[in-house]
């Protein structure tokens, strides 16, 4: 009994952090692809070297101007399912403010 708890509490620990990591990766992407554009140099990074850093499928990258959204997925350890997370990026006033 108790090493059955300790299984399923370690398949939910596992589940938590890839979840996590997910959410992770899509905010650095999204913080990438909007200093990427700010600097000149385009927007999203390509999805190989997404998945080579944070182990996770670029799904969707769209940048506007200084604005970055995007989408990155991650298959869920012992789950068989497929988590996407969502990110945005951009400066923090809008096109028409001054600071």
């Amino acid at each position: 009994m108790i090493c059955t708890f300790t299984v399923v509490l370690l398949m939910v620990a596992s589940t938590c952090a890839s979840i996590a990591k997910a959410q992770n990766a899509a905010d650095m992407v999204a913080l990438a692809s909007a200093q990427r554009s700010a600097a000149g140099l385009g927007g999203c990074p390509s999805s190989a070297y997404v998945e080579r850093t944070y182990g996770a499928s670029l799904v969707a990258c769209d940048v506007d101007g200084a604005l970055a959204k995007v989408k990155v997925s991650k298959n869920l350890t012992y789950m068989g399912v497929t988590y996407v997370a969502e990110a945005w990026a951009g400066p923090a006033y809008s096109a028409g403010e001054t600071r």
